[in-house]
């Protein structure tokens, strides 16, 4: 019951959502057929003319969509996927709703990756992969992944992100600072020195995901110092790989915002999925004392999302923009916005 009134609550806060900060562009491109951009969208937006239906009908498939496949792919990894699909989308809610070509690709990615390590259906994962980037290019540099996780033990994964993570900052300065982003096809959009972040702004924007990922990684030590068999077990593996390989993009994240939004922030919901998994076999007591402290990280995290940017930063953009997205939702605006 729980299941489906989160999922219903989901969908009420998606699928009638008529502007935010990318409306406008995909608008365009549905009316003016652009076929420039990724093919699933440029199919997908030509079915949907043919059959007589506007671009608001079109939007609406994408979340309905995006919020099945979600709960489908989360469920493959844990059996609290409403507990995991409620604090993502919590964190990630204006992102989610804007770039709807890579948050419709992502979950099927995520599948893909599922039956490629776990499920073992490989000619069903590579099917998944292969549509994930028909639906958005970008999601290639996560397959970044797949060769980590085969040539790279559990033990050293971490230490060697964190230096993939080194190389990849100077190829971003290197990129940026000779304009080589600009001949790039796909990231000629956000390679080019006006989308450069000041260190500090970079810094700021990251805290959600330093919040996670310094908890998560203290714990990580701490919890398989005392259980070393926790990660004999395949799935464990997957799971702790799949939290950490956003490692790499971390550093170079406080220089271009856009891949923290892109390819560490999704990657919150394997931070909780591994965290549940590490504390699973522990005393009662000792979980619940565990998920007290984790309810501390989502509150800080979420903190830093909605509230810190007013007190220090001239302008909360995230805010203002979940709130330009709800009011776009005529019966929400209506019940929400009544008495503000």
């Amino acid at each position: 019951m729980t299941g489906i009134v989160l999922a219903m609550a989901a969908l009420l806060f998606t699928v009638g959502i008529r502007d935010n900060s990318d409306w406008k562009m995909y608008y365009y491109f549905f009316k003016l057929g652009n076929e420039e951009t990724d093919l699933m969208f440029v199919l997908l937006a030509k079915l949907f003319k043919s059959a007589g239906f506007e671009f608001a009908d079109l939007y609406m498939f994408h979340m309905v969509s995006i919020v099945v496949l979600f709960f489908l792919f989360i469920s493959r990894y844990t059996r609290n996927a409403f507990y995991v699909v409620l604090l993502y989308f919590l964190l990630d809610f204006v992102h989610l709703t804007n770039q709807i070509r890579y948050y419709f690709g992502f979950p099927i990615l995520m599948l893909g990756l599922y039956y490629l390590f776990s499920a073992k259906r490989y000619t069903v994962s590579v099917l998944l992969i292969i549509l994930s980037l028909l639906f958005h290019k970008g999601l290639f540099m996560l397959l970044l992944f797949i060769p980590a996780y085969y040539l790279i033990p559990a033990k050293r994964f971490i230490t060697m992100m964190l230096w993939f993570s080194a190389a990849l900052v100077l190829l971003i300065v290197l990129v940026v600072r000779f304009g080589v982003g600009l001949s790039l096809e796909h990231f000629d959009s956000y390679l080019g020195r006006e989308y450069e972040s000041s260190l500090v702004g970079g810094l700021f924007n990251a805290l959600p995901y330093l919040t996670y990922l310094g908890f998560i990684l203290v714990e990580h030590y701490r919890l398989n110092r005392h259980n070393p068999d926790l990660l004999s077990d395949p799935q464990n593996r997957l799971l702790m790989k799949l939290s950490f390989f956003p490692l790499v993009f971390l550093p170079a994240s406080f220089l271009l915002q856009i891949l923290g939004h892109r390819y560490i922030l999704p990657f919150s919901i394997f931070w909780i999925i591994y965290y549940l998994m590490l504390i699973r076999d522990l005393s009662e007591k000792t979980r619940f004392l565990k998920m007290l402290l984790f309810g501390t990280v989502h509150f800080v995290a979420l903190c830093s999302i909605y509230i810190f940017p007013d007190y220090f930063l001239p302008e909360n953009h995230y805010l203002k923009e979940l709130e330009s997205t709800i009011k776009s939702i005529p019966y929400l605006k209506a019940l929400i916005f009544k008495w503000l």
